[in-house]
C-alpha cells in the first residue's frame, strides 16, 4: 500500500516537473513571437509613414454638395504657384477628403503628390503664406494615426518647454526640448518601508506597464502599473498583454492576489464615468469588464461609492472629465480596504488616487502595518 502511494506521488511530481518545464518552453517561444509581431508591427508602421512622404493635408475648406474636390484643390494650388499650372494633373496625384462626412463638421482633405519634390516645395511655401490665412486654410503634414496619437500624448511637455522659454518641436512622431528626444510613456513602482519583497517583475518595452511580483509573509500579490494610450486598440492590446503575463506567473504563483492601477485612458461605465457622458444608462467597456472577470478583481472606488460621480481627468477648460485613474482589485481583498479616495494634484490635469490597506492580523517587522498604495 505504501509502495503505492510511494510510486503515485513520484510520478505526480515527475509530471508536475514536465508540465513546468513545457511551460517555460511556450513561455520562451510566446516571448519570441511576440517579438517578432513587434518588429512587425514596426516595419508596416515604417511604410505607412515613408508613403505618407508623398502627402500633405489641408484643414478649412468648406464642404459643398456634389463638390469637385480634385478640381478645388488644383485650382487652389495654380494660385499658389502659378507656374504649376501647365502641368498641374501630373502633379497632383489623388485628393479625397477623410473620413465619413458629418453635420457642422469639415474634414480635411489628402493631396497626393506623383513626387516628393513637388510636395516638399508647397510644404516650405505655404508655411507663411498670407493667402493661406485670408482664405482660412492650413497645410499640415500627412502623419499615421500612431504618430498623431504620440504627438498628442507629447503636446503637454512641449507646451511646457515652449512656456519656460525652451526651444521644443516634433520630428514626425518623436518631440524634441533643446535637442533631446522626449518620451510620452514612463512609470514606476516605488517602495517605502514595504513590509515584503520584489520576487521578480515584467514591464513593456515602451513603458505603458509595469508588474511587480510582491512576497509579503509568503503569501504574493501582483502590483502593476499602467499608462494607456489614447487608442482604443491599443488599449485593447495592453490589457491583453498584461493579462497574459499574470496568466503566465499564474502557474508559479496561483494564489497570488492582484493590486492593479494607473491612468487606463478609459472608463469603465461610459454613463457614471464619464461628462458629458456617452449614453444614457450605465454602458460597461467590454476590455475592462472581461479583464475584471477574468482575473476577478473589482473596482474598489465604485464599490464604496456606487451611484457618486466624480471624475479624475478634467480638460482645461471643464468641458469634458472623466474617471480614468482607478484601481483594480482582487475580489478577495475587498474587506481590506480601509480608504479608497481621489485627491487634487498639482501641475498636472490628473488627480491623486489613494488606496490604503489594512490587513488585520498581517505582520510586517514585528509590527502591524498599513499599506498606502498612491498613483
Amino acid at each position: 500500500m505504501l509502495a503505492s502511494i510511494v510510486k503515485a506521488v513520484e510520478f505526480n511530481a515527475a509530471e508536475i516537473k514536465d508540465c513546468k518545464s513545457q511551460v517555460q518552453t511556450t513561455g520562451r517561444e510566446v516571448s519570441v513571437l511576440k517579438k517578432n509581431n513587434e518588429e512587425l508591427r514596426e516595419r508596416v508602421l515604417e511604410l505607412e509613414r515613408y508613403k505618407r512622404r508623398w502627402n500633405l493635408r489641408i484643414r478649412g475648406i468648406k464642404e459643398k454638395e456634389g463638390e469637385d474636390i480634385r478640381m478645388v484643390v488644383t485650382d487652389l494650388l495654380v494660385k499658389i504657384s502659378p507656374s504649376w499650372s501647365p502641368n498641374i494633373n501630373h502633379i497632383v496625384d489623388t485628393v479625397h477628403r477623410v473620413g465619413r462626412r458629418e453635420e457642422n463638421k469639415t474634414r480635411h482633405v489628402i493631396i497626393q503628390f506623383t513626387q516628393r519634390i513637388h510636395r516638399d516645395a508647397l510644404w516650405r511655401m505655404t508655411k507663411d503664406l498670407t493667402m493661406c490665412k485670408d482664405l482660412g486654410i492650413g497645410f499640415l503634414e500627412d502623419y499615421c494615426k500612431a504618430d498623431r496619437d504620440l504627438r498628442a500624448a507629447l503636446w503637454p511637455k512641449i507646451q511646457q518647454a515652449r512656456a519656460a522659454g525652451k526651444r521644443a518641436y516634433y520630428r514626425g512622431g518623436a518631440g524634441y526640448i533643446d535637442g533631446q528626444r522626449i518620451t510620452s510613456a514612463g512609470l514606476a513602482i516605488l517602495f517605502c518601508n514595504s513590509p515584503g519583497k520584489v520576487v521578480t517583475s515584467r514591464g513593456s518595452n515602451n513603458g505603458h506597464w509595469l508588474l511587480c511580483v510582491l512576497s509579503i509573509d509568503g503569501q504574493y500579490i501582483f502590483l502593476i502599473n499602467v499608462y494607456g494610450y489614447n487608442n482604443l486598440v491599443q488599449n485593447r492590446q495592453l490589457i491583453s498583454d498584461v493579462s497574459d503575463v499574470m496568466d503566465g506567473l499564474k502557474v508559479f504563483y496561483p494564489t497570488a492576489n492582484i493590486i492593479m492601477g494607473g491612468d487606463f485612458n478609459m472608463v469603465y461605465d461610459e454613463w457614471l464615468d464619464r461628462y458629458p457622458p456617452k449614453c444614457q444608462y450605465s454602458s460597461y467597456n467590454p476590455t475592462l469588464s472581461d479583464f475584471c472577470r477574468k482575473h476577478n478583481v473589482l473596482d474598489p472606488w465604485r464599490i464604496k461609492h456606487p451611484d457618486v460621480e466624480q471624475y479624475s481627468w478634467f480638460k482645461p477648460n471643464n468641458t469634458a472629465k472623466s474617471r480614468i485613474d482607478f484601481w483594480l482589485i482582487s475580489s478577495s481583498m475587498i474587506n481590506i480596504v480601509s480608504d479608497c479616495c481621489m485627491s487634487a494634484a498639482p501641475l498636472t490635469d490628473h488627480s491623486v488616487i489613494k488606496l490604503l490597506l489594512n490587513p488585520s492580523g498581517v505582520r510586517g517587522n514585528n509590527k502591524y502595518w498599513n499599506w498606502v498604495l498612491e498613483i
